[in-house]
């Protein structure tokens, strides 16, 4: 039985039919997250609870609404804090504190779980020392659910979002903690507010789906779900970029305006967009170049004779700005030393000589942000198949509105730097160099370069084309056409002719490889559900030399990387890997999630896999 099913089987309440969970079955879910941890705050205490029977004392529930003033004691990774029931028997998991805070809460109807209920916050009766010094940035905190830290330091939010990891491989691996590397320090974002380039606010409809009941009502509250609850009405969200919320002020009146034409609730879109104008050295004078804005598609005329325009489809004059392209041809590795296992220090975000904010028309404002050499025009778009733009380092990104993209910009060169600095495996020792020192390992044979990258769930091409200078030639595959359509586009316009993209789903990847898997990298980045158990098959079947596994939820990566590092039989080709390193990185600052990467090599065929009880 795995351990998976050992905890709910512990947890389940007395007398409940047994059952089996395997592996596969984990889909990281906050419900399963606060199962662990709370089973293991009991496990903590077993020893107390234990009546002279020899029995644990059982719980009863207590009626909804009921008050309760409680002792916070620990940080969960779903960003609640838990505490113990008075008999310490139970677990209470509550939103927006801290471990050391006194707080009141409340219970509300739910479905009954053995090991902890989740209550509602009501009151904040003794702060935590860990609040010292602290303001939140919003005034809607512990009413909207969007963030859940923004009671506490940065520092103490990193250091945190490490144990999250910690915690993820403990409970959602399946492996021997022997088998687990120490899990490196959180890259922090270098933006903790204003960094999110895409928000989703939302409002419900009418009762029974029928206009006649928005009559004589105001309009409906527009913005999040408070915790478990009503959509909080939000005016300003601190957590999105400028551009979005002078977005959301607009969307927000057109909806004051049609509201009662609704017959259900609707989620607006809110996605930036950037067009960068590089300023040229020289001021001869071209024709002037027409551009689309991506929030409203009308065309644009701007003049050329002193800046031009790069990254878009069409635009001509490209080649003349101050920012040269990568280069696409293979180069090694960095000379420097590994950042894989020690610090790592984020990329800061550019300041503006000034920042301007126009309105081009009543409904389109534009922040222009002047640099240097360039100047980043920021529009917004609520349009799905609208197509915008990013900036990465020295690549640009165009992407629909309502395709996946990275949604904290200020991370992403930090990011796509860890990733190219560390994805390929250390050069090699040369032979002179420990001929001498018999007391040294020897180096194994050169084994031949990774020349080849497969990008499983490429998306736009982030992976594929941030890392394309390091490889001879590249493959990116995602189902959905759109992305891939937006990957190709991407090529053209960063002038890497070494990568191509397929349209199909990441589990026909390995059906007709064209490269050497001794000489191959595979790049996962799956959705929050994770990869299949055949996509896993297949990978270890086919057996890249390095596997880089890049989550936005670490708990079905941790399910996953379980699986590689296990194996699926060694009979056969087929290969398994163990884990070089793990550490997250803090794409959501304020918030609970943090994005987890680890990095694979590939084992002997020859090892023997590590037991693991299996269900």
């Amino acid at each position: 039985m795995s351990s998976k099913a050992r905890t709910l089987e512990k947890s389940g309440k007395s007398g409940q039919k047994r059952q089996r969970v395997s592996r596969a079955q984990i889909e990281g879910t906050p419900e399963e997250i606060l199962t662990f941890e709370a089973q293991a705050l009991l496990t903590k205490v077993e020893a107390e609870l234990l009546e002279p029977d020899g029995k644990l004392k059982p719980f009863s529930p207590l009626p909804f609404d009921t008050q309760l003033e409680l002792e916070v004691v620990e940080q969960s990774s779903t960003g609640d804090g838990l505490a113990y029931s008075p008999d310490k028997n139970h677990v209470y998991a509550i939103p927006f504190c801290v471990p050391g805070d006194r707080v009141l809460a409340q219970t509300y109807k739910q479905i009954p779980h053995p090991t902890y209920t989740s209550l509602r916050f009501m009151e904040l009766r003794r702060p935590s020392p860990k609040r010292e010094g602290v303001t939140p940035g919003c005034k809607y905190f512990a009413e909207c659910s969007g963030c859940q830290f923004q009671m506490i330091s940065y520092e103490d939010q990193l250091k945190h979002k490490k144990t999250i990891v910690g915690k993820a491989f403990k409970n959602f691996s399946n492996l021997d903690p022997s088998l687990i590397p120490p899990v490196g320090d959180t890259i922090g974002s270098p933006l903790q507010y204003g960094y999110r380039t895409k928000l989703t606010p939302h409002y419900d409809g009418p009762r029974r789906r029928d206009t006649a009941n928005w009559v004589g009502r105001p309009p409906p509250a527009i913005g999040f779900s408070a915790k478990n609850r009503h959509v909080v009405d939000i005016e300003h969200c601190p957590i999105g970029t400028p551009i979005l919320n002078e977005g959301l002020t607009i969307e927000r009146k057109k909806v004051h305006e049609t509201y009662h034409t609704r017959k259900a609730g609707v989620t607006i879109l809110l996605r930036e967009s950037t067009r960068r104008v590089f300023k040229k050295e020289s001021p001869s004078p071209e024709p002037p170049t027409s551009t689309t804005s991506p929030a409203d598609g009308q065309a644009t005329t701007s003049s050329s004779a002193t800046e031009t325009t790069d990254g878009t489809e069409g635009t001509e004059g490209a080649s003349s700005s101050t920012t040269t392209k990568p280069s696409t041809s293979v180069i090694p590795p960095s000379a420097e030393p590994s950042t894989v296992n020690h610090d790592f220090t984020a990329i800061p975000v550019p300041t503006p000589l000034s920042v301007k904010h126009e309105l081009r028309a009543p409904d389109t404002p534009e922040i222009i942000y002047d640099y240097p050499t360039y100047r980043d025009i920021k529009t917004y778009t609520s349009v799905n198949q609208d197509f915008t733009t990013e900036y990465v380092g020295d690549f640009t990104f165009v992407s629909r509105a309502n395709s996946f993209f990275q949604n904290n910009n200020s991370i992403l060169p930090t990011f796509i730097k860890y990733v190219r600095d560390n994805c390929l495996p250390p050069p090699p020792q040369s032979l002179s160099s420990t001929a001498d020192k018999p007391n040294e390992t020897q180096p194994q044979p050169q084994e031949p370069p990774i020349k080849y990258l497969l990008d499983a769930y490429c998306g736009s091409g982030l992976f594929a084309i941030g890392l394309s200078p390091l490889f001879s030639s590249v493959l990116g595959i995602d189902i959905d056409a759109h992305g891939i359509e937006a990957a190709r586009q991407n090529a053209k316009i960063n002038n890497i002719p070494n990568a191509g993209f397929i349209a199909a789903d990441a589990d026909l990847l390995f059906a007709d490889v064209p490269f050497p898997p001794d000489q191959s990298l595979v790049v996962i980045d799956p959705p929050r559900k994770g990869a299949s158990v055949d996509f896993l098959k297949q990978l270890c079947a086919f057996g890249p030399r390095r596997v880089v596994y890049v989550s936005c939820n670490v708990h079905t990566q941790a399910r996953d990387v379980g699986m590689l590092v296990t194996g699926f039989g060694l009979g056969g080709k087929k290969w398994r890997y163990q884990i070089e390193s793990l550490r997250g990185f803090d794409f959501f600052p304020q918030t609970g999630h943090v994005e987890g990467v680890c990095f694979l090599s590939r084992v002997p065929a020859g090892s023997d896999a590590p037991d693991v009880d299996e269900a």
